[in-house]
């Protein structure tokens, strides 16, 4: 690992860490751990330079730009006006009217059932990544049965082993086992943005390889960015803070609930200044898209969208999002677009011991279908874009929706450490676990690595 880079605070970001808190939870999922080795607010180093090595691998390195010259830069390469000319092109010919494969592989994970397994959880409630909220047991949560589950895809015929059977739909993919997840990060550079959901599913993967190959090397530590490397297999985790992924300028930049003004044009900074320094990148967003979390908090929309619509906002900001990676220079690059799970009960009752039965799932209606929906054809676009350019990142539609909707029991409830009752969060060890697992596999059979074969 050679060179540097530098975590910095975008001109637009906060200078009092209970900015980017999310109702009395700090952005900051990290215990301590290797602090001697580590950076950042507790440091006594200012958060604003906080000097890390690189964590781009040096197999993935450009062979143009090394990882001092991408240091240098607080800006990625591209010209964003010319991208957006370029859609608005593919636009006007018709691009988007296609349907798009954005599923990779002919397995459907949506449709599945959770099983009780000897081999989880691959990593102990103690994990020190996990975030204090989300550490159910430390806060008195007694049953562990949540902890044990995987998720089956219909299409997966292994009921017993964790070795893959015949090649096909999802009998192809991987099992993630201690002794596979290795192999299934080997050379990955995996990059989550988004909210505090993004960072369970950060928490996770990072408690994956915690759990399976010891300690890593802390290449960043930051209240907004956490960066991971595990050396035993060339894998580097990381995960960058952004409510809403696109530009936000605030009024006072030191209160939040003062308002701002989102500039649905232009991807956050904070985390896209960081887009050459990873391979794949893992986006999400949802809980930060509502009318309370956006009228109610004084955002408003910069022209010329100052008075679009919320979902129309959405998706436009969604789409900038996603821009750079249909770029000619993203060749090489993963982009995963992670559904939003479900919320049982936001501050209502959800503490179930066990899954519930589908039917009782889907009597209910959940506020974060509305904006899958909307991430779904945002991704039928985007690939149906690159499909008409021939070139760009390729993009996976995650969904951790489906997979979730009967795990009830998969949340804190009142086992926060704190008087809140939380059942959007899922704990850990747990549910945020199996959606590493479908995203691990059905990358491994994007690249074309399995063949049909256990790793």
């Amino acid at each position: 690992m050679s060179g540097t880079i530098i975590i910095e605070q975008p001109e637009a970001a906060i200078g009092a860490i209970e900015i980017y808190m999310e109702d009395g939870m700090h952005a900051d999922g990290r215990s301590a751990v290797a602090s001697s080795r580590s950076v950042g607010a507790d440091s006594g180093v200012s958060p604003s330079t906080v000097a890390t090595t690189s964590p781009h691998p040096p197999a993935a390195a450009s062979a143009s730009a090394s990882a001092e010259s991408r240091a240098s830069s607080n800006s990625p390469a591209l010209d964003i006006s010319a991208l957006a000319a370029a859609e608005a092109s593919d636009n006007a010919a018709g691009a988007t009217s296609g349907q798009a494969g954005y599923v990779a592989t002919k397995c459907d994970i949506s449709d599945g059932m959770w099983e009780a397994n000897d081999n989880r959880p691959l990593y102990s409630s103690e994990c020190p990544f996990i975030h204090r909220a989300t550490q159910c047991e430390a806060h008195g949560r007694v049953d562990t049965r949540y902890q044990n589950l995987r998720w089956r895809p219909t299409g997966d015929n292994a009921t017993a082993g964790d070795s893959a059977t015949a090649p096909g739909g999802c009998d192809a993919m991987p099992r993630l086992t201690a002794t596979s997840a290795c192999e299934l990060m080997r050379n990955r550079n995996v990059a989550y943005v988004g909210d505090s959901i993004v960072r369970n599913h950060f928490n996770s993967l990072a408690c994956i390889m915690y759990g399976t190959q010891g300690e890593p090397e802390v290449l960043g530590s930051h209240p907004y960015a956490q960066v991971y490397h595990w050396a035993s297999c060339n894998a580097t985790v990381a995960f960058y803070w952004s409510h809403y992924l696109v530009n936000l300028t605030l009024i006072d930049e030191h209160v939040f609930n003062t308002g701002g003004e989102l500039d649905l044009e232009s991807p956050d900074a904070w985390w896209f200044s960081h887009y050459n320094e990873h391979d794949t990148f893992v986006i999400s967003a949802g809980q930060w898209w509502s009318t309370q979390r956006i009228q109610g908090k004084n955002m408003h929309f910069a022209a010329p969208h100052a008075d679009a619509p919320l979902f129309e906002a959405y998706q436009t900001a969604l789409f900038s999002v996603l821009r750079p990676f249909t770029a000619v220079n993203s060749t090489g690059k993963q982009v995963v677009l992670a559904l939003v799970p479900p919320t049982h009960g936001f501050h209502g009752s959800c503490s179930a011991t066990q899954p519930v039965t589908e039917e009782e799932a889907r009597a209910k209606d959940y506020p974060e279908a509305k904006y899958n929906v909307l991430l779904a054809d945002v991704a039928r676009r985007y690939e149906a874009q690159r499909a008409k350019r021939g070139h760009g990142a390729p993009l996976l539609l995650l969904d951790t929706f489906g997979m979730s909707l009967t795990r009830w029991d998969g949340h804190p409830g009142t086992n926060t450490g704190g008087s809140n009752i939380d059942c959007g969060h899922y704990c850990l060890p747990g549910v945020p676990d199996a959606w590493n697992e479908m995203m691990l596999g059905l990358l491994w059979l994007q690249d074309g690595r399995g063949g049909g074969q256990a790793v």
